[in-house]
């Protein structure tokens, strides 16, 4: 928590202090918690009931916003769904239910099975990365880097047991 509001603190210092712009990225998980609507969006979803962790990451974004009003700061915040791709960390959702279905588990264990989510590619985030980077914003603004789909926990293991040809 401290390391997420002190570090962006800093870093919002400094663009203001040099006239730098910046490009928050976070994740749209730390500022979202069930959708309401599809497509999975910011503008329909509730902020209640934040982990300490996922309040900081708010805490973080509405201080940015608040370094924008106040300072003139120019900044782009990309609210990022959930990434999967090379390099992901092996406890994450994704390679935790590859590997029970690569081990023939008979029932895929995870948490929980309702929460729908917006996966999105590594790739796709790389190029709205690139975007953002090439493209100064006017204003600020807050850009959701998903792909507008919803697929709940249920679903994407039915689909990644079908791509394996198990079940």
């Amino acid at each position: 928590i401290r390391t997420n509001i002190e570090l962006g603190l800093g870093a919002l210092e400094f663009c203001r202090r040099t006239g730098n712009r910046l490009i928050l990225a976070s994740s749209a998980l730390s500022v979202v918690i069930e959708p309401n609507t599809l497509p999975i969006s910011i503008g329909n979803v509730e902020t209640n009931e934040l982990s300490p962790y996922h309040f900081s990451k708010l805490v973080l974004e509405q201080l940015a916003l608040y370094y924008a009003e106040m300072f003139g700061l120019k900044l782009t915040i990309l609210r990022i769904f959930s990434v999967y791709g090379e390099g992901q960390r092996q406890n994450s959702l994704l390679p935790t239910i590859r590997s029970q279905i690569i081990s023939d588990c008979p029932v895929i264990e995870v948490e929980t099975k309702a929460p729908i989510r917006d996966f999105i590619h590594i790739d796709d985030v790389i190029s709205a990365i690139i975007v953002a980077v090439n493209k100064p914003p006017t204003r600020s603004k807050i850009v959701d880097v998903g792909t507008g789909v919803g697929t709940s926990i249920a679903k994407l293991i039915e689909m990644i047991q079908q791509y394996s040809n198990t079940e």
